[in-house]
């Protein structure tokens, strides 16, 4: 149209391009080492660095084990890497953002999008976890081992 004002535009919001990918981030994976003493020693380790946009997406307060948290969601866009899954975690800063949907981008696509959550209960570092336990991160009151500052614990047998 020409010397008019153009009307909104159909294709809704401007698509994210590779300019817009200015916070530079770790992703993280979790690992379990042997700890020489029959245990494991659950811990984060680099799997990659990134330029990413990150979007703020919700926030919300949520009651966890009777305290009030804080917990935000985040739309996190970088170039593809069909590597990264849920499960993982993006350090941003100081700032860990869980993965909670990690699409498998298409081949076709140069960005990805995925969705993260912070301020929300993971492992955060070394976790001792007993030998045979399969279930490093319980729940409480599952039955299974209870974990304090960290650190899993088996549960205390009755005494007789």
């Amino acid at each position: 149209m020409r010397g008019g004002v153009r009307g909104p535009s159909r294709s809704g919001p401007r698509p994210v391009s590779a300019g817009d990918l200015t916070e530079k981030v770790r992703i993280e994976v979790e690992t379990v080492l042997d700890d020489g003493y029959g245990g494991r020693t659950r811990a984060w380790a680099l799997y990659a660095e990134a330029w990413a946009k990150i979007t703020p997406v919700a926030a919300r307060e949520i009651v966890v084990e009777g305290a009030e948290r804080a917990s935000a969601s985040w739309r996190i866009t970088l170039y593809r890497n069909a590597g990264i899954t849920a499960g993982m975690r993006v350090v941003w800063g100081t700032l860990a953002l869980n993965i909670r949907e990690a699409p498998i981008p298409s081949p076709h696509e140069l960005l990805m999008v995925m969705m993260a959550e912070s301020g929300v209960r993971i492992p955060d570092g070394p976790t001792y976890v007993a030998p045979g336990d399969d279930d490093p991160d319980p729940e409480p009151g599952d039955g299974g081992p209870v974990g304090i500052w960290g650190l899993i614990f088996p549960p205390m047998q009755e005494a007789a």
